[in-house]
């Protein structure tokens, strides 16, 4: 013996289930394009992070920052 189903229960849970999995679909999406920011702007991060160490680092053949002589300013014209 199978008992049947109330029409408006069934409808009523599988509207329920529609709106879990839409829940699970939009918390999915949302998590996906946070994560994607996170992992944007921790690339954007590290590459300032290599850039500055690259800069720093001296080259063979070039003198670096420290040992060229600055040139002289000249003073400001009507500086007594």
């Amino acid at each position: 013996m199978t008992a049947a189903l109330d029409p408006t229960l069934a409808t009523a849970y599988a509207a329920s289930l529609a709106m879990l999995a839409g829940t699970v679909l939009g918390a999915t999406i949302a998590f996906a394009l946070v994560a994607g920011r996170i992992a944007r702007l921790t690339e954007m991060v590290l590459d300032q992070r290599l850039l500055a160490a690259a800069a720093a680092r001296p080259r063979p053949g070039k003198a670096s920052p420290a040992t060229v002589p600055a040139e002289p300013v000249p003073p400001a014209a009507g500086a007594a």
